[in-house]
């Protein structure tokens, strides 16, 4: 009799731990899946994933059809440039940077800084200069 009740007891420790286990698992996936929403709508989505929104083209057959002015396509024509020209000019972030060593074999800090006196009209996008 005193080995049955062992028996049952450690089944009921058993099946009690099992549970428990069971509910962990389950408010750790359901927790994972709220932290990965709220990320979602407080970061927002990957760039990738969605449309850069309005081009140069749909401006120009909005205004083309009459649903923009004359003014207001050229306010948004040089919003559209001005954010193009941004995307150009900001370089992607690099993890490397300060480590890497130009083509011709020098140093990373050897290459001039961007405030130095040295003019590179050459590499200024067009109607910058």
């Amino acid at each position: 009799m005193t080995i049955l009740i062992a028996q049952q007891s450690a089944q009921d420790a058993s099946a009690q731990i099992l549970w428990i286990l069971g509910i962990v698992l389950v408010l750790g996936i359901v927790l994972g899946v709220v932290a990965w929403i709220i990320r979602k709508v407080v970061m927002g989505s990957d760039g990738d994933a969605e449309a850069p929104g309005l081009t140069l083209s749909d401006l120009r057959r909005m205004h083309h059809e009459g649903q923009m002015t004359d003014e207001e396509f050229e306010a948004a024509k040089r919003l559209v440039v001005a954010q193009g020209l941004s995307l150009m000019s900001t370089p992607p972030p690099d993890e490397t940077a300060g480590n890497v060593s130009d083509a011709a074999g020098g140093e990373a800090g050897d290459n001039p800084s961007p405030d130095s006196d040295k003019n590179d009209d050459d590499d200024a996008p067009p109607g910058t200069s």
